[in-house]
């Protein structure tokens, strides 16, 4: 791996995003949206790995943004900011999971939500435990509100259910160390997409933490190097814990 992240990438990946994935440092959003999409974009159709939408970590940033400089105006909801990635989908957006990888800018902290219209369920995941982030589901729950007005679609708000903190699997991986978080957020969206399922601790644990790095840099170097290899590779299952070695 260390040999990858010396590769002069020919994507829009800056040499800073691509270092992120190193031992012991935080992930850069972009190597996040990156790794995503690599798996979004090449997979085959026919396999219905995954059909729904995958928000780019600048999503949810924009959507809390002010243009006040009065720090009192910072965080605030902020629905203007984000409607034109409305003008981008139909009304099947709001049809099937969206995932949106979340940067806590407060704590420089990643975490994930994953919206499941099927079901009417929002679900908030915190790589540290015991932590339900309410304020973030209400301001997600709100988006989704005014963008279903916004394209004249019923909302109805009551009939959904926030799954966070300790309502998520006891047996999910959890983080204790200070840098790990945007690989977790990042890992638990793509066994999303494959499985329909949140990880457990027998996908993998903040021990594997470095060989999860090297898988995602490995996962960015095909997609740069070696389309139809990632291609296939992304067919496939995602790997274990004994193969992620890369």
């Amino acid at each position: 791996a260390y040999a990858v992240l010396h590769h002069p990438f020919s994507t829009t990946l800056a040499s800073f995003d691509i270092a992120s994935l190193r031992p012991h440092r935080w992930v850069s959003g972009y190597a996040i949206q990156a790794f995503l999409d690599s798996l979004y974009i090449h997979h085959t159709p026919a396999i219905n790995r995954f059909s729904g939408t995958v928000m780019p970590p600048s999503f949810y940033s924009q959507l809390i943004a002010d243009a006040s400089t009065d720090p009192l105006r910072r965080n605030i909801y902020n629905f203007q900011n984000v409607s034109g990635y409305l003008d981008r989908y139909d009304n099947s957006l709001f049809a099937n999971d969206i995932i949106v990888p979340i940067h806590l800018r407060s704590s420089s902290h990643w975490i994930l939500a994953i919206i499941v219209p099927d079901t009417c369920k929002l679900m908030l995941i915190d790589s540290y435990p015991n932590q339900d982030h309410y304020e973030t589901t209400q301001i997600l729950l709100q988006w989704l509100q005014d963008s279903h007005f916004a394209r004249n679609m019923p909302f109805d708000s009551v009939s959904w259910t926030i799954v966070s903190s300790n309502a998520l699997p006891a047996n999910r991986p959890v983080q204790y160390d200070s840098t790990s978080c945007g690989v977790f957020v990042a890992l638990t969206a793509a066994y999303w997409m494959w499985y329909h399922r949140l990880p457990t601790s027998e996908d993998f644990t903040e021990q594997t933490i470095p060989n999860l790095r090297s898988f995602m840099v490995y996962i960015l170097y095909l997609m740069d190097t070696q389309q139809a290899q990632l291609a296939r590779f992304v067919d496939s299952d995602l790997p274990s814990q004994q193969t992620f070695y890369v």
